[in-house]
């Protein structure tokens, strides 16, 4: 009651309002409710916020009656508990909000705007109508893709993604048109939907993207050496590394599909010379583990056992493109290999992932278990929280 007199008491002027919101965070009861709604409509955004997340813990259908004005708020965080207030707001309207918010400026808001969405998505009348306002997203995201820098993609992003948690297989041929989009962060997640989609009609648009890819990712290294001027070769190699992850997607993708035709595109990742993000090459490395699992394929291997020693100390192979090499070697069963894997396996060299990607390549071979593997323990000296020594 205490605190409630000295919020109802303390003025609209900024300061004290934000006190009066933080007295009322255990406020509950009518007469609580009313002061943190007062708060919630404050001119000020760190008043807002703070009246808002406790109206958020009493009951979210508080928030519901200025859901609308809260998304114009500068403030993400204000914006964030309003697009979370409207998890169990089943109207249709809510829709309309949440669509505004997936294209929101910052990564939390638009994540959580599409968390509510898919929660929404629960309640069987609400299904069509959210699957609708998302490929009209993607319809936006398709006619802006040749733009230099499109308004909306960031709702593009977050549409892709949850098309494709939401199964929605005839959006597939749209989402096939985003793989040239300006913006990385869209081609990666179109990957990532149509993933998850499995459209059969997608599989050779898939293996010709990779194949444009593994042409192009060259050809983007060489053209980064034969510039001069630092802001040019700067947003070049910013480039370079954004399609790098785009064909690790890519290469995961034909990976898990079983795209058998992919073998040769993918090969051409394996050596360490190739001009492409240790990622993308482990990518398909890993990949390539799926294409020929339980069928050894000696060539392959002898690649792969290359890969997994190569610890030159001036220039020695990435790990996830080691450890991917371990892994793929035993998902091919390749018996032939099984002295090099204990070797790795036993070589502190290696590391502990490299390792235990080893051991378990072993186990997957010979189908027999394997000692667990003991981390090596190291002891850092001169770091300023070391324990004292006494003389």
């Amino acid at each position: 009651s205490l605190a409630l007199d000295t919020a109802a008491e303390l003025g609209g002027n900024s300061f004290p309002a934000l006190l009066a919101a933080r007295a009322l965070q255990s406020a509950e009861g009518e007469r609580g409710i009313e002061l943190l709604q007062q708060r919630a409509a404050h001119g000020e955004s760190a008043v807002q916020h703070t009246a808002m997340r406790r109206l958020l813990e009493i009951d979210p259908e508080l928030l519901w009656p200025r859901a609308q004005a809260a998304l114009g708020s500068p403030d993400p965080r204000v914006r964030l508990v309003n697009v979370r207030s409207l998890e169990t707001r089943r109207q249709e309207s809510s829709i309309g909000w949440l669509i505004e918010s997936i294209n929101d400026p910052h990564p939390e808001v638009r994540n959580e705007a599409r968390r509510m969405l898919l929660a929404l998505s629960d309640h069987e009348p609400l299904l069509k109508p959210i699957k609708a306002a998302l490929r009209s997203v993607i319809d936006q995201g398709v006619e802006e893709k040749a733009r230099d820098e499109p308004p909306h993609w960031r709702a593009a992003e977050q549409a892709a993604l949850l098309l494709g948690t939401l199964d929605d297989e005839p959006v597939a041929d749209r989402l096939v048109q985003l793989f040239q989009h300006s913006r990385r962060e869209v081609r990666v997640a179109t990957v990532i939907a149509l993933r998850q989609l499995k459209v059969a009609a997608t599989r050779e648009p898939m293996h010709r993207f990779m194949r444009d890819l593994s042409e192009e990712l060259p050809e983007l290294r060489q053209q980064i050496g034969n510039l001069e001027d630092p802001a040019k070769r700067t947003q070049a190699v910013d480039h370079w590394r954004a399609q790098s992850a785009v064909a690790a997607e890519v290469a995961q993708t034909l990976g898990v599909w079983d795209v058998q035709e992919a073998d040769a595109v993918l090969r051409k990742f394996i050596p360490k010379s190739y001009q492409a993000t240790p990622n993308a090459r482990g990518s398909a490395v890993w990949a390539l583990g799926l294409l020929h699992a339980g069928e050894p394929d000696e060539q392959l291997a002898s690649q792969l056992v290359t890969r997994l020693f190569d610890l030159n100390p001036l220039n020695p192979e990435a790990g996830i493109v080691r450890r991917n090499s371990a892994e793929a070697i035993g998902r091919m069963k390749a018996e032939s290999k099984l002295s090099d894997l204990r070797s790795a396996m036993g070589s502190n060299q290696q590391g502990l992932e490299v390792r235990s990607a080893a051991r378990w390549a072993i186990m997957q071979i010979t189908g027999e278990p394997v000692a667990e593997l003991e981390a090596p323990v190291s002891r850092e000296v001169g770091y300023f929280l070391s324990p004292y020594e006494a003389d």
